[in-house]
């Protein structure tokens, strides 16, 4: 178990800000593990098939696993094992995006590159980031992010996207890229029929609102660094409202 924290980025950026930075903390130090479900995964894979990268499933040539052979096939496997239904889901949501100009053209068109690892600093402290695409320029510099986001919610993203911190996501990697005043793209890609695919851009008052928040995160992050503790481990303390002047105050809608 590591007992320091090497780098930030914008998922434990999400846990600050939603779960507060001892959560976050704890995670990256591998103290709470989380686990993930099946859509996630759809997700994932559908950014392998799409965009490159490790193919980390494996489509189960049986219907179920009664049988000895079965059994012991599915024993021997390293990867997740899909079956075909869900295979064909995948596929298909790749190629309903592929079929989609704009937004194949945005994730893999011309000098685009995909799944790209970023480095930076930001308020002094190392943050990393893996781009879904990145466009770039002649002079080497980026002119856009293109991020990939699956969902069976297609018609709920305006709303999600502030739920689930997407202005947080497009202020983290804005800085990462040096790409401030170039444009950030979603490129929304439903995971159940009909499998509409969509392209968001973020405004100005969105990016506002992450930047806002990463410098919220950004003093959390500060705060924890001050604390007693000779690493980040001892420093994690999991008890809140320990004074009567910071309690959890319920029923003031103005919060």
């Amino acid at each position: 178990m590591k007992d320091c924290i090497d780098h930030w980025s914008y998922s434990s950026a999400k846990e600050i800000y939603r779960k507060g930075i001892d959560y976050a903390v704890a995670v990256k130090l591998g103290i709470i593990e989380k686990s993930y479900g099946k859509a996630v995964d759809i997700g994932r894979f559908v950014h392998a098939v799409l965009l490159g990268g490790d193919q980390e499933f494996v489509v189960s040539p049986f219907k179920d696993f009664r049988t000895k052979e079965a059994r012991e096939w599915h024993d021997s496997q390293t990867l997740t094992i899909l079956n075909e239904d869900e295979f064909e889901q995948i596929t298909k949501i790749a190629d309903r995006i592929k079929s989609h100009k704009l937004a194949f053209e945005l994730l893999r068109g011309k000098n685009v590159k995909n799944e790209v690892k970023l480095e930076a600093k930001i308020d002094g402290k190392n943050w990393v980031g893996h781009a879904d695409s990145l466009k770039v320029a002649e002079d080497g510099k980026f002119e856009y992010v293109a991020d990939l986001k699956t969902t069976a919610k297609f018609d709920n993203f305006r709303r999600d996207a502030f739920r689930n911190d997407y202005d947080l996501q497009a202020a983290v990697y804005h800085l990462i890229t040096s790409t401030s005043n170039k444009p950030f793209y979603w490129v929304i890609a439903e995971t159940i029929p009909p499998f509409r695919v969509g392209v968001a851009v973020a405004s100005q008052e969105f990016e506002e609102n992450g930047y806002r928040k990463l410098q919220t995160i950004c003093e959390e992050i500060q705060s924890f660094d001050a604390r007693n503790g000779e690493n980040d481990l001892l420093k994690l303390n999991f008890n809140q409202n320990e004074s009567l002047d910071d309690l959890l105050l319920i029923g003031d809608w103005n919060l």
